[in-house]
């Protein structure tokens, strides 16, 4: 298992692996995994780093089928302030609508810390081309325009958007919404 952290005192990047069940909680129900679930994909899971980015603070893992994430800067050795983060975030998930159904959020615990944490279906970035440009660019209006209607906004770069495959819906595959400019 990956050290949560280096030598240096810097975190490491790694999500890394949950060395037991219990280090898995799926705080509320949401998404399609339960901890269990988790537990064994993770164990399946290796470090996975979508882009070469040494600005962010993310960690991602990738298991069959799935990809899970966490903001390594919002870790905390307080278990009860990382889940009501964890709920927060399943509040917001149900409400805004613009991520996959099956998008799980959980509290993994790591050594001494605690990481709020998702679990997303591997979804493809869409290239921008023809029939699928045009699909792409539909949708992501009305994900966009119902963030706007909560009062949020989203990070609208073409890489955090994506089709589940084999169909043509699109979701949001960042976990970060941002409040409407007003």
């Amino acid at each position: 298992m990956p050290r949560a952290e280096t030598r240096s005192g810097r975190p490491s990047r790694r999500l890394g692996r949950p060395e037991t069940p219990g280090a898995v909680t799926v705080t509320a129900p949401n998404g399609a995994l339960t901890s269990q679930d988790i537990f064994a994909l993770m164990a399946q899971s290796s470090d996975w780093r979508p882009a070469l980015d040494p600005r962010t603070p993310m960690a991602f893992a990738l298991a069959p089928g799935w990809v899970f994430k966490s903001d390594l800067s919002r870790r905390h050795r307080d278990a009860g302030r990382v889940s009501r983060e964890v709920a927060r975030m399943i509040e917001l998930t149900a409400n805004v609508g613009v991520w996959h159904p099956s998008k799980t959020w959980f509290l993994l615990r790591l050594r001494r810390r605690h990481l709020v944490c998702s679990a997303t279906p591997l979804l493809v970035v869409p290239r921008m081309t023809g029939v699928r440009r045009l699909i792409a660019q539909l949708q992501k209006r009305r994900l966009t325009a119902r963030a706007a209607a909560c009062g949020l906004r989203l990070d609208d770069r073409r890489s955090n958007f994506g089709f589940e495959p084999g169909r043509w819906r699109l979701y949001y595959l960042d976990d970060e919404v941002y409040p409407l400019r007003r």
